[in-house]
């Protein structure tokens, strides 16, 4: 009776299937690191663009609303009677 695993089992690395496996482990937690690096700094990429954006809307909110301009109408059509 053998009471030692096989090379794969036992970590034999000299052994093509264990260099193997140990490729292909470092390739799948590569490609693991490399999308939760993507979704993190779209995360903070969004995260700064919304503290920018709420910003911006407390700075207009301070200055109070701002009048509305009149928009320009070609000279095609005539400006609008006030009755």
């Amino acid at each position: 009776m053998n009471l030692f695993g096989c090379p794969v089992c036992f970590g034999g690395l000299s052994e093509p299937a264990v260099r193997s496996a140990l490729l292909g482990v470092g390739l799948l937690l590569g490609v693991v690191v490399t999308v939760l690096v993507a979704v993190g700094s779209v995360a903070m990429s969004w995260a700064r663009k919304g503290r920018q954006l709420a910003a911006l809307e407390e700075a207009e909110a301070a200055a109070g609303p701002e009048p509305r301009a009149q928009p320009q109408l070609s000279s095609a059509f005539p400006p609008p009677r006030s009755w």
